[in-house]
């Protein structure tokens, strides 16, 4: 998976290698609206004070087999699944040390099983809403840099996407999860002179079934790497990350 990021106002291209394996699940809601987590990167959202930032990014995932719970979705080793979702952050600094944003995200996804051949979905995912707090300033860009938050997703994208005739696509393949989460989070980041460190973790809670009846599991998401500015060009940098999820099994 790559993730690209432009950031208006200051001109920021990062090459992203992410380890991702074959087979995504849909237990606890990987394949409902999975929230950017440049939403919680130290260096990206740190914003002036009274100052707002805009911060466009899109991701895009392949999955050989997509899985809901312990089963393939509708159709066992005959499943694919293709997630993209484009997303703009609008950052304010509220203050030094809070900073609050909003991550309006855009959702396409492709199911493909030899059952129902090719179904898709798109349109406005599930909205959100950060605060962030910086409990440790770095001096300069130098040292480390702690910061806590909390989020709250509100249920905005369609979850009654057509999956041909009367049936409608599997809860993981719907634009949104159809609830409200909240989301505690917590990010470091570590500058020296040649390199920076940094990872987040955020934990997704559903707080209710949705209309349908449905509730995703809990999930909990860790980011860390490495970001390395390239010697040739300053504005270009070099990141390698790796992401991993555990996921709580969905209700129905």
């Amino acid at each position: 998976m790559r993730v690209l990021n432009a950031a208006l106002g200051a001109v920021l291209v990062a090459v992203v290698f992410v380890a991702v394996p074959s087979e995504a699940t849909g237990q606890g809601g990987c394949g409902s609206v999975c929230v950017p987590l440049e939403v919680l990167d130290p260096e990206r959202t740190q914003v002036l004070p009274k100052a707002f930032r805009f911060t466009f990014t899109t991701e895009y995932g392949d999955f050989d087999r997509f899985v809901e719970g312990d089963d393939p979705v509708a159709n066992r080793g005959g499943n694919k699944a293709i997630i993209h979702e484009t997303a703009l952050f609008v950052d304010y600094g509220a203050s030094r040390r809070l900073t609050v944003s909003v991550l309006l995200p855009y959702i396409r996804k492709i199911q493909q099983t030899r059952r129902f051949g090719e179904r898709t979905a798109d349109g406005l995912g599930d909205i959100a809403v950060f605060g962030r707090y910086e409990l440790l300033l770095a001096n300069l860009g130098r040292g480390p840099s702690v910061s806590a938050g909390l989020g709250l997703k509100f249920p905005t994208g369609s979850i009654g996407e057509p999956g041909g005739g009367a049936a409608t696509l599997p809860p993981p393949f719907q634009n949104g999860s159809g609830a409200y989460d909240v989301m505690p989070t917590i990010s470091y980041y570590q500058g020296f002179s040649d390199l920076s460190l940094f990872g987040s973790s955020f934990l997704r809670i559903p707080l209710e079934h949705n209309e349908n009846g449905y509730k995703f599991g809990h999930e909990l998401e860790v980011h860390f790497g490495v970001l390395y500015p390239l010697p040739v060009l300053d504005a270009v940098q070099l990141v390698l990350a790796m992401d991993h999820l555990n996921a709580g099994r969905d209700e129905d």
